[in-house]
């Protein structure tokens, strides 16, 4: 039997150092208004399956990614996120690593209604 988690954030949620949150398979977290906020927060996606992220808006997260879906995760729905940095920081093109990656084998990943903002680096 798979339960699903369902993660509901309602507040802006400051992290003042960055960390990262490992989602495993079979996962939902939905922003339930318009202030579903993490800043400073890495959503990290290793082999996960199954994972629906919707209505929330990731941000600031330093050096690294906003977030990332690797190692072959699968099925994934990212719905109506936002994603940014900001202009403080324009002289140093390092100090924000990218937005949103999906590599090394991810597949059957959607990525639906989603806004970023503030790129200083794009690379394909």
């Amino acid at each position: 039997m798979t339960t699903t988690l369902y993660r509901t954030f309602v507040k802006v949620y400051h992290c003042g150092s960055s960390t990262e949150i490992k989602v495993k398979s079979n996962k939902t977290f939905i922003g339930t208004n318009d202030t579903a906020h993490l800043e400073g927060l890495k959503i990290a996606l290793e082999g996960a399956r199954n994972v629906i992220i919707r209505n929330i808006t990731f941000s600031k997260v330093l050096g690294d990614d906003l977030m990332e879906l690797n190692a072959g995760s699968k099925n994934i729905w990212i719905d109506h996120c936002e994603f940014y940095t900001d202009r403080d920081h324009d002289d140093n093109e390092d100090y924000y690593d990218g937005m949103l990656d999906i590599k090394n084998e991810s597949s059957f990943i959607t990525v639906r209604g989603a806004i970023s903002m503030i790129i200083t680096k794009v690379s394909w």
